[in-house]
């Protein structure tokens, strides 16, 4: 497993971390977004369809469980599962068209991880020592991310 922990120190800057894995992904990527209530997934999410497709009015799927936005590379796929009931209930929304043809974003993912690709960028957002402050932490099985990883050093100071 490929471990990689980073410090955003403002929404701004989870935003930017967002932008930059945007850069490195392609149709037929999944990347699974954990952390508390209020912790960044969707701030992390807008930050991250924006560097796809600028003028999207990004929202949270939470109600509606799938947003789908168009950009010139693939479909970005947008899931909320926190008020999913059931596992099953999921590919009723084209989740299986989504991890096939489009890039997918997945809040709250633990009632279908088992069911995730290989290549899935695994993403735990967690509260910092200040208030805006929170570490990111990206896991993967795949060393399909290891540029990305390379790429952060870069633009802000890793954990």
């Amino acid at each position: 497993m490929i471990e990689y922990n980073i410090i955003a120190h403002n929404p701004e800057m989870t935003e930017k971390i967002a932008a930059q894995l945007a850069r490195y992904t392609r149709q037929g990527d999944c990347v699974a977004l954990n952390g508390d209530l209020g912790a960044g997934k969707t701030q992390f999410a807008r930050g991250f369809i924006k560097a796809h497709a600028p003028l999207a009015d990004v929202t949270s799927p939470t109600f509606t469980l799938v947003q789908t936005y168009p950009s010139d590379s693939a479909v970005i796929w947008h899931f909320d599962l926190y008020r999913l009931e059931k596992a099953a209930d999921i590919f009723e929304t084209g989740m299986d068209d989504a991890l096939r043809d489009g890039i997918t974003l997945i809040e709250w993912p633990d009632m279908i991880a088992d069911s995730l690709p290989e290549t899935t960028l695994r993403v735990q957002i967690a509260y910092g020592q200040s208030e805006n402050e929170r570490l990111i932490s990206f896991t993967s099985l795949s060393n399909q991310w290891n540029s990305f990883f390379e790429s952060l050093g870069k633009y802000v100071s890793a954990a």
